[in-house]
């Protein structure tokens, strides 16, 4: 089967067919020599990871990993932010082209392990309906059930109003991403309704 990032479906067909399943992804608990990221903050702040920010951040910058001899990149990181590898950015500018990055080096100097990766710069949609259930102060999702009137075509998006980033893949970007060998995708499938005006999660 030729699985080549051009032969897929057309966009439109595509989005018929699966956009009704949704899922978000989870910490890499299953790779246990994935880069651990040290002093990250001061290269890299999270208020910046936005659209209105995105300027404030360099479009390239080093950041250290913990000493490690078997140590695996994977195609996805989750934290402390987001990344991902040059594969899986290929697949996502299928699916959408729009997306700003940021260069992320990332560098374990004792074994001279360095991989590039980038920092996807991803629209948040405020797009819980209130049947979802959250803890007290909004920092952890229990359960999501997202509002596709406001998720629209997005492909890949992180949920907003919440304090923790959540990110959420559409189905037909996650499988382009399987079926290609992307390794360190741990993921949940969210529900979903569609409401013309949403409540949102109180």
């Amino acid at each position: 089967m030729d699985i080549s990032l051009t032969s897929r479906k057309p966009f439109s067909v595509t989005i018929r067919e699966n956009r009704m399943k949704y899922f978000m992804l989870n910490k890499n608990s299953k790779l246990t020599d994935a880069p651990w990221l040290i002093n990250w903050y001061t290269t890299i702040r999270p208020k910046y990871i936005n659209l209105e920010n995105a300027s404030l951040l360099l479009f390239r910058s080093l950041i250290y990993v913990e000493k490690n001899r078997d140590l695996v990149f994977p195609d996805i990181i989750t934290s402390p932010f987001l990344l991902i590898s040059p594969q899986l950015k290929k697949i996502v500018e299928i699916y959408q082209p729009e997306i700003e990055y940021k260069q992320i080096v990332l560098l374990e100097p004792f074994h001279d392990y360095v991989q590039l990766y980038f920092l996807p710069i991803l629209p948040r949609i405020s797009c819980l309906l209130h049947t979802s259930v959250l803890n007290a102060d909004r920092s952890i999702i229990h359960r999501a059930v997202l509002d596709l009137s406001c998720v629209g075509d997005h492909s890949v998006f992180h949920i907003a109003d919440i304090k923790n980033t959540y990110t959420i893949l559409r189905l037909d970007l996650l499988e382009s991403a399987l079926i290609r060998g992307c390794i360190g995708l741990e993921y949940q499938e969210v529900a979903w309704e569609e409401v013309p005006n949403h409540k949102k999660p109180g």
